[in-house]
Order: structure tokens, then C-alpha cells, then sequence
């Protein structure tokens, strides 16, 4: 039998089962950025559009609309960001700032960002990540320069004259903004790296039979972070071993965290197999890993890991184990923090509950082994605050690199950042 023939089979067993539960808030997270750019004059490219922030006409009215418009390199596209100041001038007028328009204070998501006299109020009051290349409001949260709201394209168009707002940071394209003209700086937290290792440890006391090894995956000739890296735990698909996931796997350390995928149940469905993947989390934090074939011998690699931030990540069958995990209320007092399940179908025979904490839900709208609907039921039972993308033209497997970029950009902003936000964003 083919792994599509087994993965058909698997859906068939998921489909029976009910999904979980009622329709709950859709939410997303912010960040914990602090400010790192300098220069002079910049322009500030939209990532997805390769369009310019314009103020329209060059009007430095106040309350004139800012929209992004195709890069001409003119006086209206041009602004000064520079570091320590904390604001986005016009290179036309240095008197006008960069605004949350009405904002005064902290302004609520879908606020329209405009011109306006340069005032010193929270609404003029920006930073800038050069890795998650966020433009954001840096007194969105409770402590500056922790932030949740973020510069963003209204209603992801990338078309001439879409207005700009802020929305809860969430990691994704249209939110991710680059700055030309500027000279480097350095970031505030790790990722992307420049590359990533691999080496393979032993677990003791797998229960989904098949392998006691895992993949470690651990960013390679890189700084170690204040507190370490933080751990991912990795969840394989049906009849798909995690070395088959390693450019995903790569991609999300390469972002800065260590990446444990363990191996047991290579073949088929197993009920139990989350524990094992849970069970991970344990025994890396324990000393009880050790390099495949020297048992007594620690992996020094673990040494570098931050136990208190710990993620989830795991594809089909995975994505449902992570979800079981996610749904369990003892997972936050195991420091786990929010996860990613990418095409995932759980049902109750994983879990009853929705998952409690935040989560990244992806499918496919190419997908037949496990269709975007039951993904998106799944997402919707999210008691915490969840994020469900649909990607056009994708199919169920090999996870694609931009989903695997995706699914980094949105772990990072996550542990690395804050844990949550009260703001709702639209499924």
C-alpha cells in the first residue's frame, strides 16, 4: 500500500470522528521587538507588494491617509527612522509623524495610519524588527518595547492605493515591511541564523513503538541568546519519518530553537504517539538523552536550550498529536507556549478539548488527504487564541517552503515574544 493509499486510509479514520466544540474568538499574538534601525532617508517597502509607503500627493495635511503605491523614488515615499528617536518622520516635513490616526493612546486594530504633527503621543511611537521585518507601535502592551499592534496592509491587497492600518502583529506577509537606505543594526532576538546542525540522541521510553531515536536539530556557529534557545518539540506525519520533514524542521531552528522530532511509530496511525512527542519535552530537559550508540553521555547541545519557552510543530498526523497536546491543561505548566499544526486533522480519539493554548492552524487548498474544511473546524475550537491560513494551489505533502517559513516567522513571534493579546483577528 502507497503512503497517499495510507494517508487516505488515516483521513477516512479522522472524518468519522467529531470535531470538537462551538466557535471560539480567533486570535492572534504580538511581539516582544525592540527598535534597531538607523540611516537617513529610507523607504519602506511592503514585502508582499514590493510596493512603497506614499503619502498620497505629498499632502502633509494632517490626517492625510498614508496607502502604498509602486516605488518612484520620490520625496513622498521617503521618511527618517532613525534610532532612538521612536517615531517615522516625513522626509518632506520633520514636523509630521507616521500616526495611528484618533488613536491618542493605543489604538484598536483597523485604525487607518495618516500625517499628523509630530506630538510624542503612543500613537507616533514605533519600532522596528529587522527580523520579523515588522514595523510596529511600541507601546502596545503593557511595557515599551513590547508590542501587539503592527503596521499592516488593509485586507492583505497588495494593489495600488490600499490603505495602511495596525492589526495584532501575527508573523505574516502582510505585515512584513523592509527598510532601504538604512544601515545595519543589530537584532533583538536570534533568527534567521546563518545554518543548523543535526545530530541523532536516544529517548528512553517511547510508547508508539518503532524507533527510541530522535533528530536533534540545533542552530550551528550561532551566538547563544540571553536563557538559550528555545525547544520545539516535532511531530511526523503517517508513514513519514521526520529525516522526510528536515527542510521544514530546518527553516523553524534556523529561527532560533533547538528542534527535537522523534521517531517513534514510523508506520501507520498510532492513538498514543502525542505522549511520546510530549514525552520528549521531559527527557531533553531531564539529562536523560543521550547521542545515539553512547548512552551515560549527555548531549551537550541541551545545554543551550531555555526549558521555561518551549513550542509545538508537527504535520498531518502530527498536527493533530501537537493540537492534543495544545488541548491539555497541563501543557502551559510544562512551559509550553503555542504551537503550529500544519494540515492537521485531530478528533476525540486525541482529545475533547480545543486547544487552550495559542496556535498556528495551515491547510491546503489543493489538499485532499486532509481538506482546508477540517482544518478550519478544528481552528474554530481554539479556546486561546488561534490562527488559521489557508494557502492557495498547496497540496498535503511536502510541506512547501513558504509554509515552512511561515510557520518559523509565526513560533518566533510567539515564545520569543509575548504569550498573548485580547485582540480578535478575522478567520
Amino acid at each position: 500500500m502507497s503512503v497517499v493509499e495510507k494517508m487516505l486510509m488515516f483521513v477516512a479514520l479522522l472524518m468519522s470522528c467529531s470535531l470538537m466544540g462551538s466557535m471560539a474568538e480567533m486570535q492572534t499574538l504580538p511581539g516582544k521587538w525592540r527598535l534597531n534601525m538607523t540611516g537617513n532617508a529610507i523607504t519602506i517597502v511592503s514585502e508582499s507588494s514590493k510596493k512603497c509607503l506614499d503619502l498620497p500627493g505629498g499632502n502633509a495635511n494632517n490626517g492625510n491617509l498614508l496607502q502604498i503605491w509602486d516605488c518612484n523614488g520620490m520625496k513622498n515615499q521617503q521618511w527618517f527612522f532613525d534610532s532612538g528617536t521612536w517615531r517615522i518622520t516625513y522626509a518632506g516635513n520633520s514636523g509630521k509623524c507616521i500616526d495611528a490616526i484618533g488613536g491618542g493612546g493605543i489604538p484598536a486594530a483597523g485604525t487607518k495610519l495618516g500625517i499628523w504633527d509630530c506630538l510624542g503621543t503612543d500613537s507616533q511611537v514605533w519600532g522596528y524588527d529587522s527580523n520579523m521585518k515588522t514595523v510596529f507601535l511600541a507601546k502596545s502592551a503593557a511595557n515599551m518595547p513590547e508590542a501587539s499592534m503592527c503596521m499592516d496592509l488593509a485586507g492583505g491587497s497588495n494593489v495600488d492605493g490600499t490603505p495602511i492600518q495596525v492589526w495584532n502583529c501575527n508573523g505574516l506577509a502582510n505585515q512584513a515591511w523592509d527598510i532601504n537606505g538604512a544601515g545595519p543594526a543589530p537584532s533583538p532576538s536570534p533568527g534567521p541564523v546563518t545554518g543548523v546542525a543535526h545530530m541523532t540522541i536516544t529517548l528512553s521510553g517511547m510508547i508508539a513503538g518503532g524507533s527510541q531515536d530522535a533528530i536533534l536539530t540545533y542552530p550551528n556557529n550561532a551566538e547563544v541568546p540571553n536563557g538559550g534557545y528555545p525547544l520545539i518539540t516535532f511531530a511526523h506525519g503517517t508513514d513519514v519519518g521526520p529525516a522526510s520533514y528536515q527542510p521544514l524542521i530546518d527553516t523553524v531552528a534556523s529561527y532560533g530553537f533547538v528542534v527535537v522530532a522523534v521517531g517513534s511509530c514510523p508506520f501507520g496511525e498510532c492513538l498514543n504517539g502525542w505522549k511520546d512527542v510530549w514525552h520528549a519535552i521531559d527527557l531533553c530537559k531531564s539529562g536523560a538523552a543521550y547521542p545515539k550508540g553512547h548512552p551515560g553521555t549527555k548531549v551537550q547541545q541541551l545545554n543551550s536550550v531555555n526549558f521555561n519557552k518551549v513550542g509545538l510543530l508537527g504535520h498531518s498526523m502530527g498536527g493533530g498529536y501537537v493540537t492534543a497536546i495544545a488541548s491539555d491543561p497541563n501543557a502551559p505548566g510544562d512551559n509550553i507556549v503555542c504551537g503550529a499544526s500544519l494540515h492537521g486533522a485531530p478528533c476525540s480519539k486525541y482529545h475533547t478539548e480545543g486547544p487552550a493554548i495559542p496556535m498556528l492552524y495551515t491547510a491546503g487548498s489543493n489538499d485532499r488527504i486532509v481538506p482546508s474544511w477540517v482544518v478550519h473546524n478544528v481552528a474554530i475550537t481554539c479556546k486561546s487564541k488561534c490562527d488559521y491560513e489557508l494557502i492557495q494551489g498547496v497540496n498535503h505533502f511536502p510541506v512547501t517552503s513558504g509554509e515552512a517559513t511561515m510557520a518559523a516567522k509565526y513560533l518566533h513571534g510567539c515564545i520569543w515574544g509575548s504569550r498573548s493579546t485580547n485582540a480578535s483577528i478575522i478567520v
